[in-house]
């Protein structure tokens, strides 16, 4: 790690500067893990408004092409808003990121029925509300 910045400066900043141990101790430092109960995940419940307001704002489907919804943005844009939305709370990105990359699976690979079925909710950011479903590996073998 030295090669790129220095651990010295670094661990200053982060324990003298910044204080960052003080941070876990504030109310507002809200732990609310997912929870794998009944075969459903049960996420933090501002996921819900989080994927809301990704969908609203067209950035789950802003790589997908038009005939999906999206907006086509080049990949250089898209990676410029994604470095900046994980900046701000790389674990509430996550969501929308893992979303549009199922949806982008499922418009590579599935059926019509299963891309008119799943991916305009998907990328509106409609589908996930606060539960996940969580389907077992199937094998074919």
């Amino acid at each position: 790690m030295t090669r790129f910045i220095s651990s010295r400066n670094l661990r200053f900043l982060i324990t003298e500067v910044f204080d960052a141990g003080a941070l876990t101790s504030h109310p507002d430092y809200d732990r609310h893990p997912p929870v794998l109960e009944n075969g459903r995940v049960t996420v933090h419940r501002s996921v819900k408004k989080i994927m809301t307001e990704f969908g609203k704002g067209g950035w789950i489907a802003s790589g997908f092409p038009e005939s999906h919804g999206g907006e086509q943005l080049p990949l250089i844009i898209r990676s410029a808003v994604s470095f900046v939305f994980a900046a701000s709370n790389y674990s509430a990105a996550a969501y929308p990121e893992l979303t549009a990359g199922a949806a982008e699976l499922i418009t590579s690979f599935g059926s019509r029925h299963l891309i008119d079925t799943y991916v305009p909710p998907m990328l509106a950011g409609r589908w996930q509300e606060r539960h996940f479903p969580v389907w077992p590996m199937q094998s074919r073998h």
